[in-house]
């Protein structure tokens, strides 16, 4: 039951997206619109930006722990196809004040696989403040990328902005790993 719920709030909150901007949309506005209250509203979500992550998290129980993942260019993949099925609640997020907030998640969200690839790929030979380094870098550069990707309406294939990342991130990553691996070089 709890799902069904969320699941409701969440089609009230897209169906009120059609007709007025994110920041004009109130818990009262959600809540009406699918007959609960706002205890239930609150019971599952904090805010109305929490309706955004949990939107996405619906469709990203793979993209977040798959087997292994892979490469950087899959996991961006990954991240760009919840984004593009939660189009509508993105983009309100992204021109609302809660632009901030959605920068943080897709930083959280890269982390998280940049993390996984780099662990993957070093063989654990890169730890303390150099492993912090390269997952942050690399995080923060594919972050910037998916904000100016939802900044341009999500017009450009993403398909093609992958290979993008992939190429960019092909030409100096295995340096990086490697530079970062050598004895000494450790933070």
């Amino acid at each position: 039951m709890p799902e069904e719920t969320k699941t409701a709030l969440v089609n009230s909150f897209r169906r009120l997206l059609l007709t007025r901007p994110f920041d004009k949309i109130k818990v009262s506005d959600v809540t009406s619109d699918c007959g609960l209250s706002r205890q239930a509203f609150y019971y599952h979500f904090d805010d109305v930006f929490d309706v955004v992550r949990w939107a996405y998290l619906s469709h990203a129980a793979d993209v977040r722990d798959p087997p292994r993942p892979g490469t950087l260019e899959e996991g961006a993949l990954a991240v760009l196809s919840c984004t593009v099925l939660e189009k509508a609640i993105v983009r309100g997020a992204y021109d609302s004040r809660y632009r901030q907030r959605l920068n943080e998640y897709y930083l959280e969200e890269s982390m998280r696989f940049v993390d996984r690839v780099v662990s993957d790929r070093s063989a654990g030979t890169i730890e303390g403040g150099d492993r912090e380094f390269l997952v942050r870098a690399y995080s923060y550069a594919f972050a910037g990328t998916m904000m100016r990707w939802i900044g341009d309406g999500m017009r450009e294939d993403p398909l093609v902005l992958c290979r993008r990342i992939g190429t960019l991130v092909d030409a100096g990553f295995d340096r990086a790993l490697t530079a970062f691996g050598r004895p000494g070089t450790s933070a």
